[in-house]
């Protein structure tokens, strides 16, 4: 039982640090795509912002170049063992 509920804790907390994660992760991605559309030195993005939302700039084609991220650097997910 103890284990169950540890378990559940685990869960819930993995699954609250993924939605933080997720929030700065959408604004970067927001952020990558307007710098993209309007450039770096433009001042403010709201009303762009607003269209992106909105999904108003879906017809937009832009180029982002990706670093690819070394990933061997990472440790391998390994799963608790029960007893």
């Amino acid at each position: 039982m103890v284990r169950d509920l540890v378990d559940v804790s685990i869960a819930q907390v993995k699954l609250r640090k993924r939605k933080e994660v997720q929030k700065a992760v959408d604004e970067a991605v927001e952020n990558t795509i307007l710098t993209a559309l309007m450039g770096k030195d433009v001042g403010d993005r709201s009303t762009w912002k607003t269209l992106l939302r909105s999904g108003q700039l879906d017809n937009q084609k832009i180029e982002i170049d990706v670093r690819q991220q070394n990933l061997s650097r990472l440790p391998a997910p390994t799963r608790p063992k029960r007893l």
